[in-house]
């Protein structure tokens, strides 16, 4: 749904640079939002204020402008405002950013629509933070299912590990998250028990490779000795 524009005094009042004025009078309850001391881009564009942000690009704003480690990008993404996403990503606002990539921020919550579109443009999936955090950690560390699931179908990296060595498996054990375990888990199977059928099917399959790969869910261990009994796929080189 699109937003209401804002009327002629408003855009008067940004050619008059009465910015702190323009907020007083679209944030009037909110001293202490997120955002309300922000210079007026940034603050436009975490409010999803589409037609200001435009306005302000045309005269001539820094699309870059940042403010704690946030872009204007980045400030619509954390609120999921789409539309204003993609005005900013058509105006060439950088998709990847120092500290805070705005995937991450539209990821961690829960904000599908605006994951998608930078998803299509080219954002780094499994960029990490400064510390060591992705997209995926973040959705399992602030408990977001819907974009969790799609990081995972657009194949996000589960072996990564942020700066205290945990992989965002590893979070959802330590956080006793046993849904999200289970959605991990069964992705892990998924996605490598694929990855072993095709290399059975070309090189054959050495069972060391796959331990020490760290594929060590039992189910998976059942499916693939199922197909080695079978004399499927796979066959297990010799050691003398």
């Amino acid at each position: 749904m699109k937003r209401k524009r804002h009327t002629q005094e408003i855009f008067d009042l940004i050619d008059k640079q009465r910015h702190e004025e323009v907020k007083q009078r679209l944030l009037p309850d909110c001293r202490d939002l997120m955002g309300r001391n922000w210079p007026l881009l940034p603050c436009a564009s975490l409010f999803g204020w589409s037609d200001i942000v435009e306005y302000l690009l045309n005269k001539g704003t820094d699309i870059e402008q940042t403010v704690d480690k946030r872009t204007p990008l980045d400030a619509a993404a954390f609120n999921g405002h789409t539309d204003c996403c993609e005005l900013l990503l058509n105006r060439g606002a950088n998709i990847e950013t120092e500290n805070l990539a705005p995937l991450a921020s539209a990821a961690a919550f829960g904000h599908v629509s605006t994951c998608k579109l930078l998803l299509a443009r080219g954002a780094n999936i499994n960029a990490q933070d400064q510390s060591g955090w992705t997209a995926l950690h973040l959705t399992v560390n602030n408990r977001q299912p819907s974009t969790m699931r799609l990081l995972l179908t657009e194949d996000a990296r589960l072996d990564i590990k942020n700066d205290f060595g945990y992989t965002p498996l590893d979070l959802a054990y330590r956080q006793e998250l046993p849904e999200y375990v289970a959605v991990l888990e069964n992705h892990i199977v998924n996605v490598n028990l694929s990855g072993v059928i095709s290399r059975g099917l070309t090189d054959g399959f050495e069972f060391s490779d796959f331990l020490v790969k760290g594929i060590c869910d039992c189910r998976l261990f059942i499916i693939v000795s199922q197909f080695a009994f079978q004399g499927f796929i796979f066959e297990k080189n010799k050691t003398q």
